[in-house]
């Protein structure tokens, strides 16, 4: 759907499925999202949104800073999305008290 967004994750940037992927996300109207490594490859500067690894040369270690990026991004996205509905719970269960 036009509101889904592709996330796409390589190392090289240079992944044939994952540049097909991106360029077929695209078409289809969603937001791209890029974890890439090195140079970023083909694709970089290609998805709206990226995040570039450098200064590695080996693939575990960019792999290892897009899982900590991607954790980061989930627990903001959490924070952003239910931090005050659990507030509100806790509030309300402290009020019964």
């Amino acid at each position: 759907k036009v509101d889904d967004v592709f996330i796409g994750l390589t190392t090289s940037g240079n992944s044939p499925n994952i540049v097909r992927a991106v360029e077929t996300a695209q078409k289809l109207g969603l937001t791209t999202v890029c974890f890439l490594g090195k140079t970023g490859g083909k694709l970089r500067g290609v998805a709206d949104y990226e995040l570039l690894i450098e200064g590695f040369s080996t693939s575990d270690r960019i792999q290892e800073a897009h899982m900590t990026a991607i954790h980061i991004i989930i627990e903001v996205l959490e924070e952003k999305l239910f931090s005050s509905k659990t507030s509100q719970a806790s509030h309300g269960s402290a009020a019964g008290v």
